[in-house]
Parts: C-alpha cells; sequence; structure tokens
C-alpha cells in the first residue's frame, strides 16, 4: 500500500547500486507513485537505476506525472521504463511525452493497459517520433481510435528517413478494441514500409 512504498522507497535511497526496481502490484496509489518519484530525484538511483517497473498500481495520471517528471529531469541512464495498468489517461500521456524526451536513453516504454485516448496517443506519436533511442513501445489494450491510430501512421511514415539504429523497432496495439480493422490494416502497411520493425 502507500505506507507501506514510502517505507520502502526511504530504504531505496540508502542502496549504493541497484539497477532494476519492480514495484508491480503493491498498491501504491498516488501517494507511493509520489513517494518513488522523491526518492528517484534524492537519491542515488538517478546514477544507477536501469529498469523501473511500476505497473497494476491504479496510480493513474497524476501518480505518472510524478513518475515521468523525476524520471526524464534525474533518471539519465534508465534504459527500460514500464507503467502499464495503471489508470493512465490522455492527461497523464501528455506528461510522458513531454517530459521523456529528455530521457536520451530510454529504450522500453511500456503504457499498456491504461485508458489513453487519441489526444494522449498524438502526443505519444510525436514524441516517438522525437526519440531516436526509443525501441520498443506498448500501447496495447488502450482507449484511442482512428484519430490516434492516423498520428501513430504519421509517425511512422516521418521515421522512415532515420537509420535503423534511430527509430523505434517495435510498437504493439493489441487489444485496442476501439480501432477498426481497417485502420489496423493501414497501421499494419505503414509499418510494413520499415525494415526489420515488429
Amino acid at each position: 500500500g502507500p505506507l507501506g512504498t514510502e517505507a520502502l522507497c526511504k530504504t531505496l535511497t540508502t542502496l549504493p547500486n541497484l539497477t532494476m526496481l519492480n514495484l508491480s502490484a503493491v498498491n501504491a496509489g498516488v501517494d507511493g507513485a509520489r513517494s518513488l518519484a522523491d526518492a528517484l530525484r534524492g537519491s542515488n538511483l538517478q546514477r544507477t537505476l536501469l529498469h523501473l517497473i511500476f505497473g497494476y498500481n491504479a496510480i493513474g495520471s497524476d501518480g505518472v506525472t510524478y513518475i515521468v517528471e523525476a524520471v526524464g529531469r534525474r533518471c539519465r541512464i534508465l534504459e527500460t521504463l514500464r507503467l502499464h495498468n495503471n489508470d493512465v489517461t490522455s492527461d497523464g500521456a501528455k506528461s510522458v511525452a513531454i517530459e521523456l524526451l529528455l530521457c536520451k536513453a530510454l529504450r522500453v516504454l511500456d503504457l499498456g493497459g491504461n485508458k489513453i485516448g487519441d489526444r494522449g496517443i498524438e502526443m505519444i506519436a510525436e514524441y516517438v517520433g522525437e526519440n531516436s533511442a526509443l525501441k520498443r513501445i506498448n500501447l496495447q489494450d488502450n482507449s484511442f481510435t482512428r484519430r490516434g491510430a492516423q498520428a501513430l501512421i504519421q509517425m511512422l511514415h516521418l521515421i522512415k528517413q532515420f537509420p535503423k539504429n534511430e527509430r523505434i523497432q517495435r510498437l504493439s496495439i493489441v487489444g485496442c478494441h476501439r480501432l477498426k480493422d481497417e485502420t489496423k490494416v493501414q497501421l499494419r502497411e505503414a509499418a510494413s514500409q520499415l525494415s526489420d520493425f515488429r
């Protein structure tokens, strides 16, 4: 719960060499997300943490904003960030897109199982198009429609001009039930034009 997460996060700040942290499904809530963000900002974690997994914690958009602000501004070597199944809406996705532009080492971003709509996906697509380090993004089981998918398609067309090692290589939209089959086909066609893309 939130109090246990807070206590644990205070202990985390004393660990000098932690590279991976998995706090999934601990019922952290928004207060727990704030505690984790404080730990990331005020400790050696910002110089050592490579993988952060914080799914299934019902932290919502406010909680995600706390996390990505701390990560984007402090954890410059973080490679994996998983914030799946956290009730994140487009407001939270906007924070992700803005704050993580500063996180140049990030290679894997998992936002699956949330409630991100078209406006959030448009921001994420813009973020992905501007990020040469990111290699995998999970957007499966979110709430966007054709409008959000069109932003992803435009992003895929844009990154065709980038070298393979400077663009995303995997995008997952499985379980996005508001997308019609026709739109899914358009996404697949855009992705098929990129070599080594899955």
